[in-house]
Formats: C-alpha cells, sequence, structure tokens
C-alpha cells in the first residue's frame, strides 16, 4: 500500500468518526420525532416537508421517516464497522468535541444524506493531539499529526506531556518528527531515562537533534556519570563521541567505573586522552592500597604521563 492511499485512508478514518456520530444523531432524532409527534407542523422537516414526500415517492410523513431512519441507521453502522480497530480515535474525538459536533450536524444535515459539508478539525487537532499522547493513543495521535501535516508547536506540546506521562513510545515518534532541540523541553528527564532503561535508539536520536550530552535532570549524576553507574559501554562511547565531558565533578564517571572494577570502561574513559592531570592524581589515591586493583592502577599511571592539565 503506497503512502498516498495510507494518507487517504488515515484522513478518512476522521472523516468516519464525525459521519457515524451524524447519522446517529440524525437517525436518533428522526426516531424520536416518529414515535412521538401527532401534528406534522411539529416536525423538524416541516417547511420541506412535501418536496422530501415527492422526492421519495411516498405518502405519509411517517413513511417518509420509516425510509430517513432506516437510511441514518445502516450508515451508522456502517461507519461503526470501519472504526473497528480504531475505537481509541473515535473515543478520543467524541468525549472531547462532542457539543461542537452537535453544532456541526445542525449546520450540515441533510436528511437522508450524507453531510452537506465535512467537519473542519484543524482548530481541533493542538487539543486531540495532546490528549491521545496524555493517554498513550499511539495510533490516533499519528493520526492527528499527519492531519495537522506534522505541525511543530503541535509536536512540541505533545513531547511535553508523553514525556511528563512516561508514554516513551510516544516520544520515540515524536522525536522522529523534531529537528530543533529548543522544542524539547525535556531534555533532562529524557536523556537520563533513555540510559536508566538501556534505550539506545532514545539516546542516539536526542543526541542527533543536538541536545548536549552534558545536560543533567536537576542535582542527578550527568549522562556520562549515569552510563558508568550502569555499566553501558555502548551508551558511554555515544555519548564520549558526542562531546560528553569526562571531567565532570572531578571525573566522577572513572571513580564510578574504578569503584565497580569495571577495566573496560576504565580503558573506554582514559582512552579519550581527556581526562585531567589532577583527575587522574585523584583516581590514583583512590585505588591505592586496595586489593585487587594493580591492573587498574597500571593503566591510570600510563594515563597520567600523557594527561592534559
Amino acid at each position: 500500500m503506497g503512502n498516498n492511499e495510507n494518507k487517504q485512508i488515515e484522513h478518512m478514518l476522521l472523516e468516519y468518526v464525525t459521519r457515524n456520530y451524524y447519522h446517529q444523531t440524525l437517525a436518533n432524532q428522526l426516531q424520536k420525532e416518529l414515535m412521538n409527534i401527532k401534528d406534522p407542523r411539529e416536525l423538524s422537516t416541516f417547511k420541506n416537508l412535501n418536496q422530501l414526500k415527492t422526492s421519495y415517492s411516498v405518502n405519509t410523513w411517517q413513511e417518509l421517516y420509516l425510509r430517513f431512519v432506516s437510511y441514518h441507521h445502516d450508515k451508522e453502522q456502517y461507519y461503526e464497522n470501519q472504526l473497528q480497530k480504531n475505537l481509541d480515535l473515535h473515543h478520543i474525538i467524541l468525549k472531547n468535541i462532542k457539543p461542537i459536533l452537535k453544532r456541526w450536524v445542525i449546520l450540515s444535515k441533510a436528511y437522508g444524506g450524507e453531510p452537506r459539508k465535512p467537519f473542519d478539525y484543524k482548530p481541533h487537532l493542538p487539543l486531540l493531539s495532546f490528549l491521545a499522547a496524555e493517554s498513550g493513543f499511539f495510533k490516533s495521535l499519528e493520526i492527528f499529526l499527519k492531519a495537522s501535516k506534522y505541525s511543530s508547536s503541535i509536536i512540541k506540546d505533545c513531547l511535553h506531556k508523553a514525556a511528563e506521562k512516561h508514554q516513551y513510545q510516544i516520544v520515540k515518534m515524536l522525536l522522529d518528527n523534531i529537528k530543533n532541540p529548543n522544542d524539547i523541553m525535556d531534555q533532562d528527564e529524557l536523556l537520563s531515562w533513555s540510559i536508566e532503561n538501556n534505550d539506545l535508539d532514545v539516546l542516539q536520536k536526542l543526541l542527533d537533534i543536538g541536545v548536549s550530552p552534558n545536560r543533567k535532570k536537576n542535582n542527578n549524576k550527568s549522562p556520562l556519570a549515569l552510563a558508568t553507574f550502569k555499566e553501558n559501554k555502548e551508551m558511554i562511547e555515544i555519548l564520549l563521541n558526542k562531546g560528553a565531558d569526562v571531567n565532570i565533578l572531578g571525573c566522577y564517571p572513572l571513580i564510578s567505573a574504578i569503584g565497580r572494577r569495571n577495566i573496560t570502561i576504565i580503558q573506554t574513559i582514559l582512552g579519550t586522552n581527556k581526562v585531567k592531570k589532577k583527575n587522574i592524581e585523584n583516581a590514583i589515591a583512590v585505588t591505592k592500597g586496595k586489593i585487587g586493583t594493580e591492573d587498574i592502577m597500571d593503566l591510570l599511571l600510563k594515563a597520567l604521563e600523557k594527561a592534559p592539565l
């Protein structure tokens, strides 16, 4: 299935929601009139009643209404069937903009037919997208974003809400549509989350967008220190390649790796040749005299010889 066809289907899903509601509303209204009204002058169709009876070749308004009710019920069921795999979309739209849809039905109604004009979703896409991100409605959010032509302001707000609500599958999808790091309000939190959860994909996306590898949430560890604490060599290498500061907090990452006796990570950090002399001297002091640290001490002494001031 091509991209154009996919876009058409997604656009039609939004249309199916409003048409389902449109036909349901008219079917219920007409059914109510049919059951309760005796005087045809009280019918909502009274002004056009004779013309409608002629058009539909019926003799009584009751026959006309039976046809209308049957038509709108069938259409309601048709659109409902089309939405079976997108119930979240149906739910979020009706729950949040039903009063607006009611006014649209009044203005667009055509008894025995489809609405005279489609519902305009554009003014409501920011709210619907935000609520979909908050609720974790992944597919619905994709549809709203495509309808908005990937509005940068909508993506920015949705990313903030998804991060706040820990909807990280949605975060990943939204990051694919971010080009400016300033559009990410939760840089610190997302960096920390990606490392704590060993999510290389999110970490790489954040850094590729331009988020600094040296940001940290409040007084928490720097990303490099956190990756060292997690003993995730691949993340450490990614952060170092993107310019993470090895000397942050007296080279805490190196001290952390020494505490865990992780030779591989110690070698990775020292291998940058950026650890300052005073920080290596401090690491030597921390290591000295501890049992089983001979290999670590050798690495530190060799690094000290060429360490920058």
